[in-house]
Order: structure tokens, then C-alpha cells, then sequence
């Protein structure tokens, strides 16, 4: 597990290289437990910072590999399509992709993923350029069906003095501002990790981060703070082995991580 642990934190500061030499090294790849869930997640994650690294020929190895062990139903399965049809895409490559992302739609079958609403828009600008209004038509009363998937973020507070949870909890049943509510549910979900409380504590982010995702903050904190969020709730759903979700939150950690950068 120190492996990993290590290659999260490589991984959030943009050393993707790094990271991924140590998830290489990580017991599930090793151990040749290829139907562990940890061998999933863990291939899909170095394919994604191979990915980020512009190196798409060794993400689609990596991906190649869980493809062969995942059955065609499971969603990751539909994620996994849709990492494939971004690399497509970036090749150039839209007939390919279109297919891909295509797929990846009729996996999902309307069941919820993150990347729905992506997936769904994809497929439309792809239709729309290629001059297929008709079938983008089709795909645009569909993505108007699913509801938006807004993010958020969270702030970030010390945990020096053993009084500020007591402190938090009594502030939260007096606030009614829904950022400062958020606020407090984080900072009530850090001390929860620090006493080893894993199931409140992310129960307090996820209500933390349905404020934050009703009512945004500033530009700078969201930058700042919002991918600590997604590395704290993916932490935890990695310890309660829920690895598709925990997949999902670090992904969108370093998605905006990489995004923000460029600024």
C-alpha cells in the first residue's frame, strides 16, 4: 500500500513519470493478481497518467490489459471505452473515436456515470461535424435527459488544536450559508480521517461536496482546493475497496490538477 500512497502523491504534483514507476511496483501488479480490483483500478490509472503524458501507444497497453479481464457489462468497462475514444480523438482519428465513445454509451445504458453527460457530447460534436445532424439530434434529446454533473471543491484547515471539531460541529448546527455549512463539513471530515472515523468522515465530505456542487466558489479556491476533495473521498473509497468510485475521484483529480497548470 506505501507504493500507492506515494505514487498518489508523485501523481498530484505532476510527476507522472515517478508516479507511475511506483505504481508499476505496487503488490497487486507484481503479485500477477489480474482479477483483483486493485489490478483494475491500478492499470487504469497509470493509463491515465500515461495519457497526460501525451504517450497514448503505452496508455492503450495498459488499458489493453484490463479489457482483457473486465466483462463487456461492467462500467468500468464504459469508462475504459471512453479513455480509448479521447486518445482516438486526439489522434485525429473521429470515425474511431465516434465508434468508441459509442460504445462506451451503450454500456452505460442510461445507468449513472460520471462521464455520461462527456460521453453524450462527444458523440454529438463528432455527428455535427461530420455533417450528421439528424443522428446528433437523437443523442441531444438524450443528453438532455440526464441531469448536469457540477463539481465543487473544499477548503482546506489545520488540525493542530483538538477543540476546532467541537468547535465545527457546534457551528454547523447555527450556519445556514451553504459554503460556510461545506466549510465546516470538511473540516469535521479531516478530523474524522485523523481519528480513524473513515465511514463519518466521508460521509462529511460527500455532504461537503453536495453544497459545493449546488454553489460553486471563487475561481482561485476552486482551482486550489477542489482536487483535495476528490483525493480525500477517493482515499477513503480505496480503503472501503469501493475502487470503481475511488477510480472516478482520482481521475478528476488529476484531470483538473492538469487542467489548471496551463494558467
Amino acid at each position: 500500500m506505501i507504493y500507492i500512497h506515494f505514487a498518489f502523491l508523485f501523481s498530484n504534483l505532476g510527476l507522472y513519470d515517478k508516479a507511475i514507476q511506483l505504481y508499476e511496483q505496487a503488490p497487486p501488479l507484481t503479485d500477477n493478481s489480474a482479477n483483483s480490483p486493485e489490478f483494475i483500478v491500478i492499470h487504469i490509472i497509470i493509463g491515465y497518467l500515461y495519457y497526460h503524458l501525451s504517450r497514448y501507444d503505452k496508455a492503450e497497453e495498459h488499458y489493453a490489459i484490463v479489457l482483457s479481464v473486465l466483462d463487456e457489462k461492467n462500467l468500468l468497462t464504459s469508462e475504459l471505452y471512453r479513455h480509448i475514444a479521447d486518445i482516438k480523438k486526439k489522434r485525429n482519428n473521429d470515425d474511431i473515436a465516434l465508434s468508441y465513445y459509442q460504445e462506451a454509451w451503450n454500456i452505460a445504458n442510461h445507468r449513472y456515470i460520471p462521464s455520461l453527460r462527456y460521453i453524450c457530447q462527444e458523440i454529438i460534436d463528432i455527428l455535427t461535424a461530420r455533417g450528421s445532424s439528424y443522428d446528433a439530434r437523437i443523442y441531444e434529446i438524450q443528453l438532455q435527459k440526464i441531469d448536469p454533473n457540477k463539481y465543487y471543491y473544499i477548503s482546506s484547515s489545520t488540525l493542530d488544536d483538538p477543540t476546532i471539531l467541537d468547535d465545527c460541529r457546534s457551528r454547523l448546527n447555527n450556519e445556514r450559508e451553504p459554503i460556510k455549512r461545506a466549510d465546516l463539513l470538511y473540516k469535521i471530515g479531516l478530523h474524522c480521517v485523523v481519528q480513524g472515523h473513515f465511514e463519518a468522515a466521508l460521509k462529511y465530505f460527500l455532504q461537503a461536496k453536495d453544497l459545493y456542487l449546488n454553489q460553486p466558489p471563487s475561481w482561485n479556491r476552486f482551482s486550489q482546493h477542489l482536487p483535495t476533495l476528490f483525493d480525500n473521498i477517493a482515499m477513503l473509497y480505496l480503503y472501503f475497496k469501493d475502487y470503481f468510485e475511488a477510480l472516478i475521484m482520482f481521475r478528476k483529480a488529476i484531470d483538473i490538477r492538469s487542467i489548471f497548470r496551463s494558467y
